[in-house]
């Protein structure tokens, strides 16, 4: 068990703390407690928070953004809630490998590496087969498919890269297929609740162009960070769609438009929004920005961001 806190109040993690719900359940009303959740967008959907037999001694530090108010009202209406939308910015830097890239041309319009064979990834590949995306581009696809997605334009089949990366390496080590892309398409982890990854913080510390399959307003939430998005070629219209399938079929669309285009010059154009993006990131880990006040009072969480700002001196 990782040693957390000296703290008087009790600290619980999500990815340390065996029996989490349960103990949280047991724990007694005048008990102050908080849990470091900013791994994860919420506990899990089977904690309610109103079985606690005093909500108000209980805070919490999420990994999600809260823009969704409705779905955190149970957390942030009788306790202290603060949400830590940029962790894995923190957690990505210091671990992120990018010496396998070297910006050769642009040889294919998008990367998407996928592992876990969530319902809305099947939905984001069935639609790349659907618009003939999948033969010139690059995917992986390590599980078959979840219970109830009904596939109709592409059968699944276990696709790895040449050298079997993302089986025997880590993720954090980009492969050197990252820049034979001109895009990294990444299906986020969550589709229904804005909730930013590793996935996307590995695109925007390599200077990578992105496109997300995400929730509803995903890159409208990283513009009011004031990351920029690649509008001068991308219609971000399906940012707003709020059915999945819908989404995602008009975000497909944005990449078809591309497909014969010339990638070497789109991505001269497009390169000054990467840059101000990698900038930009660099700047909040170095100024904390994004760190919620309570986050600082759990060891781990500080060593952390201690290890990415030691990362970007190092890097420079």
């Amino acid at each position: 068990m990782l040693d957390i806190s000296e703290s008087k109040i009790k600290q619980l993690h999500i990815w340390t703390h065996d029996n989490l719900i349960s103990d949280l359940y047991a724990l007694d009303e005048n008990t102050e407690c908080t849990v470091f959740c900013a791994e994860e967008k919420h506990i899990c959907d089977d904690f309610s928070p109103h079985k606690l037999k005093n909500s108000k001694n209980i805070s919490y530090v999420l990994g999600g953004t809260g823009i969704e108010r409705e779905h955190y009202q149970a957390y942030t209406q009788n306790s202290r809630t603060e949400f830590w939308y940029n962790f894995f910015l923190y957690h990505a830097c210091p671990q992120i490998d990018t010496s396998a890239l070297s910006r050769p041309a642009n040889a294919c319009l998008f990367i998407s590496l996928n592992n876990r064979a969530h319902f809305h990834r099947c939905c984001l590949i069935d639609t790349l087969a659907k618009y003939k995306l999948l033969k010139n581009n690059i995917i992986t696809w390590h599980n078959q498919e979840p219970r109830g997605y009904n596939w109709q334009h592409w059968r699944p089949t276990h696709k790895k890269l040449e050298d079997g990366f993302l089986i025997d390496k880590s993720q954090d080590c980009l492969p050197f297929e990252y820049d034979l892309a001109l895009f990294n398409l990444i299906s986020e982890s969550d589709d229904r609740d804005v909730f930013v990854t590793e996935k996307t913080w590995h695109a925007i510390l390599a200077g990578k162009p992105f496109l997300v399959q995400g929730a509803p307003k995903f890159h409208r939430f990283l513009q009011t960070a004031g990351y920029k998005l690649f509008d001068d070629i991308i219609d971000y219209s399906f940012d707003s769609e709020l059915d999945m399938y819908k989404r995602t079929e008009m975000l497909v669309q944005e990449l078809k438009k591309l497909e014969k285009q010339d990638y070497t010059k789109i991505w001269k154009k497009i390169k000054p929004v990467c840059d101000h993006n990698q900038m930009l990131a660099r700047c909040h880990i170095r100024d904390q920005i994004g760190v919620p006040t309570l986050a600082y009072e759990f060891k781990y969480y500080n060593k952390l961001i201690q290890d990415a700002i030691c990362k970007l001196d190092t890097s420079e």
